[in-house]
C-alpha cells in the first residue's frame, strides 16, 4: 500500500482504485490504515503528501517554490495546502523554504532538536531553529 501511494503522490488517488490494485476491499484497506497508522486512509494519504512536500521545501534546491512543492505532492488548492501544512508542521510552507535557503552561519551554536518520529531523540543539527 505504501509503495503505491508513494508512487502516485502527485496524481489523484481514490480508495477504490487503490483497493483494486492491491486486490482487497475498500473497507479492509481503510481498516488496515487505521490499525497500522492510527488514522483514516484519506488522512494517511494526505499526511504522506504533506511529508513529501515538507522534504522538498527543506531541501532548499535552486528554483524550489511552495507552489511547485504543493503541486508535486498532489495539492491543487494552495490555501488548503498552506492550512494543512501549518497544522502539521507548525509553520507556513514559505517559512520552511526560507529557512532552507538561508545560508548557514559559520560558528553557529549546536542545537539539539527532538524528533518525535526518530529513534535518536537527541539528533544534533547546526544552526538556529
Amino acid at each position: 500500500m505504501d509503495e503505491l501511494i508513494s508512487a502516485q503522490l502527485a496524481t489523484p488517488l481514490y480508495s477504490d482504485d487503490l483497493a483494486r490494485r492491491i486486490e482487497t476491499s475498500v473497507r479492509t484497506l481503510q481498516e488496515a490504515a487505521r490499525a497500522i497508522h492510527g488514522v483514516s486512509l484519506h488522512s494517511y494519504i494526505r499526511l504522506k503528501r504533506l511529508r513529501f512536500a515538507h522534504c522538498q521545501l527543506k531541501s532548499g534546491l535552486p528554483g524550489q517554490s511552495v507552489k511547485a512543492a504543493a503541486l508535486d505532492s498532489g495539492f491543487w488548492h494552495m490555501g488548503e495546502f498552506s492550512r494543512l501544512y501549518r497544522s502539521v508542521f507548525g509553520e507556513a510552507p514559505s517559512t520552511t523554504l526560507a529557512r532552507a535557503n538561508r545560508p548557514m552561519e559559520t560558528g553557529s551554536p549546536v542545537v539539539r532538536k527532538r524528533y518525535p518520529y526518530s529513534s535518536n531523540q537527541n539528533e544534533t543539527t547546526r544552526g538556529s531553529l
